[in-house]
């Protein structure tokens, strides 16, 4: 009989001994791989294979994606192989049902959801308030605008869900102010006697102090002898008094404490700190409201 050396003997077993006064488990380290090896391979194998079919087996199958549904047969074996055998691209943020790596079977029905996301920059208009100031100068029921209100404007950096073009969900992420709102200011009477104030329509011009306004009087002084200044008006003393104080729309509060050889009749001359601002001012039809 062939003698085995016990180095071979050794590397080659693998189980129980029982030695002289108790249980020892004996192995070697390759040879504990090997068996391990041995074990796993076909249950890999096996496995590897219950997930694949043949390839020649046929397998009808519906998609529905971008609206419209394909009928067609593939011997692909995944959802996502399916899809891309039907030439239909997407990505990891689309909705897939059953899952892309969900094996195919006969009759499947695929349903394929667009998700998008998207930013846009939105404008919006943000309203003015109206402050009432109250005013002893004009009667109860009068009210006179001293500023027009001017809406402000924001700009929104929205972000946007979207599945198959359908709004989900919409949040703004950022805020920017680019124009504060300009609130309207109003004077409300309270005065409860005296005369109605009487308002006139009439067509304004605007002057300043110097030579190509005022020429050859160009002494900056009214004629009541008043500083000419912002505030003042012109008037025909036939239409207004001197020394009436006026509110003008689309200029303000003014004094007619001044005449002038052009105003006659329903005309009133506004003055101007310079003449690119009376020129600019030019020749207009306003409200003047007399308020005494």
């Amino acid at each position: 009989m062939m003698k085995v050396s016990a180095r071979l003997k050794n590397y080659f077993t693998f189980g129980f001994q029982l030695p002289r006064s108790r249980w020892r488990y004996k192995y070697n380290y390759n040879n504990y791989n090997t068996a391990v090896i041995a074990f796993f391979i076909p249950v890999l194998i096996g496995l590897v294979l219950s997930g694949f079919r043949s390839t020649g087996d046929l397998r009808n199958v519906t998609i529905i994606a971008d609206g419209r549904a394909i009928n067609f047969s593939t011997t692909k074996n995944f959802v996502g192989d399916a899809l891309t055998a039907a030439n239909i691209e997407y990505d990891k943020d689309d909705i897939v049902m059953p899952p892309a790596m969900a094996s195919l079977v006969d009759g499947e029905v695929i349903t394929l959801r667009r998700v998008k996301r998207e930013v846009l920059e939105k404008e919006v208009l943000l309203p003015y308030e109206t402050k009432i100031l109250e005013n002893n100068r004009l009667r109860i029921g009068s009210e006179v605008e001293l500023r027009a209100g001017s809406p402000g404007m924001r700009i929104d950096r929205v972000e946007r869900d979207l599945i198959d073009g359908n709004l989900i969900e919409e949040k703004v992420v950022a805020s920017d102010v680019l124009m504060e709102p300009i609130s309207r200011k109003i004077y409300k009477g309270t005065r409860t006697t005296g005369s109605t104030i009487k308002s006139l329509t009439m067509a304004a011009t605007a002057y300043t102090a110097g030579a190509e306004s005022c020429w050859p009087s160009v002494d900056g002084l009214t004629c009541v002898l008043k500083q000419a200044g912002y505030g003042v008006a012109a008037v025909d003393p036939r239409v207004i008094n001197l020394g009436t104080r006026l509110y003008i729309e689309g200029y303000g509060f003014a004094v007619a404490s001044d005449i002038g050889g052009a105003i006659k009749g329903n005309r009133i001359d506004l003055f101007m700190s310079n003449v690119k601002t009376a020129r600019e001012f030019g020749k207009r039809t306003v409200k003047v409201h007399l308020l005494d």
